[in-house]
């Protein structure tokens, strides 16, 4: 029995040392390299500095220091053109890094003719809807935006609804190409309107974190809505039939075309004409009419 618990105690402690290494990354062999660097062992550093880099673990800070040493080791080797492409990569991580002001010209020159010509941030643009309809896919769109020194290499995406854990997906990145695909199911099956949160972590090769957005206690938020409600359908209106219009009544015969005819040949008889339709003060339809031949 007392064995058993010695043989647990050791497995919780080897498991305590590799979760405090993973979480340290590469940041013993970045202190061991920068000893070589400072006693000119510029090879020996950048063989601490590589094995420093597979290490998983690294934080942004932890890459831009060892692109930054690197870089000044290989200009060290007369390697300038190498060296200039491991400053690019600090600076696309972290724009604000700077060396020391007390920097050697030999490192300080290159460097602040690279800040001169610019170098863009790294950028990879993450784009899901704002907000979704509940039941439906959730599409997500991803493009490196701008990568200089080529770094990227793999999209980590975390999401969840509720109070569940998140769930993950990776994507490998291709510059130049836009990437589009959708959560998992799990996502649009849960019921209610919670929102989905999410963050994601943008790292290079080795598993080297080299910018985030958001993170697992503050992630970004997708808003639910409701499906929409269907307007019902109505019976279509029931078809009448038009009502039949009474034929007008026949025109009084002093209306008729006939009559006028009788008395324009009367007074071109006459040799004069002088027609008069008065109306009195009665109904409409009764009209009283002279015709007065002069």
């Amino acid at each position: 029995m007392l064995s058993s618990i010695r043989i647990l105690l050791v497995l919780v402690v080897l498991c305590t040392l590799c979760e405090q290494s993973f979480a340290q990354g590469g940041g013993d062999l970045i202190e061991e390299a920068t000893n070589a660097f400072s006693v000119l062992d510029f090879e020996g550093a950048l063989s601490r500095l590589d094995e420093a880099q597979r290490i998983k673990g690294n934080t942004p800070q932890d890459l831009v220091r060892i692109y930054s040493l690197r870089a000044k080791c290989l200009i060290s080797l007369g390697r300038e053109d190498d060296a200039l492409k491991a400053f690019t990569a600090a600076l696309s991580i972290d724009p604000a890094f700077r060396l020391s002001p007390d920097e050697s010209p030999r490192f300080a020159e290159p460097f602040q003719k690279l800040l001169d010509q610019g170098v863009a941030a790294l950028e990879v643009e993450v784009a899901p809807p704002s907000e979704v309809v509940v039941g439906e896919p959730v599409l997500v769109t991803v493009r490196v935006v701008a990568d200089p020194a080529g770094i990227s290499d793999n999209l980590r995406l975390k999401y969840r609804r509720g109070k569940k854990k998140y769930s993950g997906l990776k994507v490998r990145l291709v510059r130049g190409k836009r990437m589009r695909f959708y959560l998992g199911p799990g996502v649009w099956k849960a019921e209610g309107l919670q929102v989905i949160e999410w963050y994601c972590e943008i790292r290079d090769r080795f598993g080297g974190m080299l910018s985030r957005k958001g993170d697992a206690s503050h992630p970004l938020k997708i808003a639910v809505k409701p499906k929409p409600v269907a307007a019902p359908v109505l019976p279509p209106p029931p078809v009448t039939k038009p009502e039949r219009k009474k034929p007008p009544p026949p025109p009084a015969w002093y209306e008729r075309w006939w009559v006028w005819a009788i008395v324009g040949g009367v007074a071109v008889a006459a040799g004069t004409t002088a027609g008069i339709l008065a109306t009195s003060g009665e109904e409409p339809d009764h009209r009283t009419f002279s015709i007065e031949i002069q």
